[in-house]
């Protein structure tokens, strides 16, 4: 079978219509949510919860966004974040997105974790 490619500029707009104009929050994973949104795998405890991440995207390009602002999370659990991810809701949801951390980052008790602006790109 061949293999099919999104063009630019669907790519562009499919990243404009779900990133740009609707709701959606970052969410910090110990482990893989894999591509049915394991809600288990998804930081606990402390002050943690997920962050509106609506209106932090940079503008499409070749089919790439990237976070725009900085977005903290306070009062972090003691943990070892994996994964971001990307969900339609504050709370349970749909999982958009992935991205691994390479290497992971590990928070401490009562500690934060920043994305500076830039720091997370979605690309198609």
């Amino acid at each position: 079978m061949p293999t099919s490619v999104l063009s630019n500029y669907l790519g562009n707009a499919i990243l404009a219509e779900y990133l740009q104009a609707k709701p959606n929050w970052l969410a910090l994973h110990i482990d893989d949510p894999t591509v049915t949104g394991d809600l288990s795998t998804e930081v606990a405890g402390g002050g943690y919860a997920r962050q509106a991440s609506t209106g932090a995207w940079s503008a499409p390009g070749s089919k790439t966004v990237a976070t725009a602002r900085a977005l903290t999370w306070v009062g972090m659990p003691a943990c070892t974040v994996a994964y971001i991810a990307v969900w339609d809701a504050l709370t349970g949801g749909h999982l958009w997105v992935t991205i691994a951390l390479a290497p992971p980052i590990t928070v401490p008790a009562s500690g934060h974790f920043l994305c500076a602006s830039g720091d997370v790109a979605v690309s198609l």
